[in-house]
């Protein structure tokens, strides 16, 4: 019963005699969305006549103010700076005095401000402006940013960030992940250009004093990064970044996350 955004489930049997009845129960999401909204539930059976039946819902969601986007999606390459992005906090009632707090973020790589709308335009609200620093690391990834607003009735509007950064030297893998154990356990991150490019790699800095580093030389365009890791696992899970300090100057220093697993193994 695909809707989108939406989940649906039977409450009563999956079969239905003739002349029956069945019942579906719909719970839609609607954090970040406001106003009248229409969606259609597709109910696929066994119905060789008409398989497919659809049911249009007209649903009114009453808030004090929504995202624009609802969901924001990201793509940019990091090239001697951060890449931003925005979307807008839109204030259903300009009367009402609309403020945004706070805005928080799942991570600490993404730095988030809030300015109000310029004044006279078509809508009133804030504008959030995101900066994904380098500490977020490079590829795919999916965060969320929570905005704080002085509304009771949408005190907390919440955000879906996903995409993608790049860069011109990359590490492989770009994320690092150390299971629950008490073994010490080594990854290794191999750096190199995207051009194909000579690069050096002039040292590894770990804020958080962990690991065990290692560099060497794979080849003039290519080095190898391990990282071990040694002792009992944390008792809650750890996310940081390592810091892979290079020559080339436009990625002086490449980020490279980690999550280190919590509790006993």
């Amino acid at each position: 019963m695909p809707i989108g955004g939406c989940a649906a489930a039977l409450v009563s049997s999956r079969r239905v005699a003739p002349g029956g009845r069945g019942t579906i129960r719909v719970t839609w999401q609607t954090g970040g969305v406001a106003g009248r909204r229409t969606k259609v539930m597709e109910v696929t059976t066994n119905d060789p006549v008409d398989p497919v039946s659809r049911y249009p819902m007209r649903i009114e969601v009453i808030g004090d103010a929504y995202l624009d986007p609802a969901v924001l999606v990201v793509r940019g390459t990091r090239a001697q700076g951060a890449v931003e992005a925005h979307f807008d906090v839109i204030a259903l009632d300009a009367g009402k005095g609309l403020r945004v707090t706070e805005v928080r973020t799942s991570h600490e790589g993404i730095r988030g401000t809030a300015v109000p709308l310029e004044p006279g335009g078509e809508r009133t609200g804030f504008r959030v402006n995101l900066t994904f620093g380098p500490s977020l690391g490079t590829g795919s990834f999916h965060e969320r940013v929570t905005v704080l607003t002085n509304s009771r009735r949408d005190p907390r509007l919440t955000i879906d960030v996903i995409g993608s950064v790049r860069r011109q030297v990359l590490p492989v893998p770009e994320r690092l992940y150390f299971p629950r154990t008490d073994e010490t356990v080594v990854r290794s991150v191999f750096v190199f250009r995207k051009d194909g490019e000579p690069l050096a790699v002039t040292g590894v800095d770990d804020p958080t004093g962990l690991f065990d580093l290692e560099t060497r030389r794979v080849s003039a365009t290519k080095w190898e990064v391990l990282v071990g890791l040694s002792g009992e696992s944390p008792a809650a899970p750890i996310r940081g970044s390592l810091v892979v300090r290079t020559d080339a100057p436009e990625d002086a220093r490449v980020a490279v996350p980690f999550e280190i697993a919590g509790g006993a193994p």
